[in-house]
């Protein structure tokens, strides 16, 4: 913006033409590549890097040819351009370290044993999350599916606060189980699930009593017969933040094997709900399949944070640690 008052500036008479915004635009990222190349000549340690002193050299040098080309905008941007690039390359093929860096240590077969099962675990999530809707279109006309696929959608607004919590509390599941504070995991594992339900629980009362009204006033009246299947994702996605971060505390605590079974058991589960309730009962079949692997996948992952941490995951514990 700075480059856009000087021009206008120093060339009023000028019209202000694309070529023009073009030039500045490269002059701007000429002007940014050599202060950068600068501020990382002063940020880099002293042994490990030099001032550029050949490099400003080089950029005065094609400031100072500027007066032998046309005086165009294009040809001053471009000019500015090549010289700094060159510079900056310069500059960093020179900046090399002097001194022997320390090789890094790789960790490849703990890694490996955490990447593989997170993996086939976003995986089978992909599958719990379609393959009622899958199922359902094999067996159903497609205004079916999507009126259901409308009601999924809906329901998924649900656990936004379950995701939210989630991100929060990663690096401190992850810490205090380093540490061994089982007293101040349990708290925080506690108050975080009840924070879920709390943000849960409105939005599933909406859906249970005036789901229908929502889906005919936001989609029309052809999807209000969606309502009962509304309802019955919203109480399994009730369920499911009842239960809590029980994926994270596994996850964070070194036990995705854990849960990459508990949800390979639900995925298999869905699978054969959604086949053997979709063709009797459609819609709503869809959504009991999917509910109960909500609650299916939780109840295991659940019974796995206690067996291997002794954590109660649920908002209002059963168990005392």
């Amino acid at each position: 913006m700075l480059l856009v008052f000087a021009a206008l500036a120093l060339f009023p008479t000028q019209p202000f033409t694309p070529a023009m915004a073009m030039a500045l635009h490269a002059l701007a990222a000429a002007l940014a590549f050599a202060v950068g190349a600068a501020m990382l000549g002063l940020l880099r340690p002293r042994p490990l890097a030099r001032r550029p002193r050949l490099e400003y050299a080089l950029v005065f040098f094609a400031l100072a040819l500027y007066p032998i080309q046309p005086l165009t905008p294009v040809v001053t941007a471009l000019h500015i351009l090549t010289f700094a690039a060159g510079a900056g390359v310069l500059y960093l093929m020179r900046s090399r370290p002097r001194t022997q860096l320390p090789q890094p240590a790789y960790e490849t077969r703990a890694w490996l044993g955490s990447i593989i099962p997170l993996a086939l675990t976003a995986g089978l999530q992909v599958i719990n999350a379609q393959a009622d809707i899958l199922v359902l279109g094999l067996f159903r006309p497609s205004d079916d599916v999507g009126v259901y696929k409308v009601a999924v959608q809906a329901a998924m607004l649900i656990p936004f606060g379950l995701q939210a919590v989630n991100v929060v509390i990663m690096p401190y599941v992850a810490r205090l189980h380093v540490e061994g504070d089982h007293r101040r995991l349990q708290r925080l594992v506690t108050q975080s699930a009840r924070a879920i339900l709390a943000l849960a629980l409105p939005l599933v009362l909406v859906f249970v009593f005036f789901g229908e009204a929502i889906l005919g006033l936001a989609f029309g009246p052809g999807y209000t017969r969606g309502q009962t299947a509304l309802m019955l994702l919203s109480l399994g996605q009730l369920v499911k933040a009842g239960m809590g971060s029980v994926g994270v505390l596994l996850n964070m605590t070194g036990h995705e094997r854990d849960t990459l079974r508990g949800v390979a058991i639900a995925a298999l589960a869905n699978l054969v709900l959604n086949f053997v309730l979709i063709p009797p009962f459609s819609l709503v079949g869809a959504a009991a399949a999917t509910a109960c692997t909500f609650i299916i996948w939780n109840l295991l992952l659940r019974r796995a944070v206690w067996q291997r941490i002794q954590i109660e995951t649920m908002a209002f514990p059963i168990r005392t640690a």
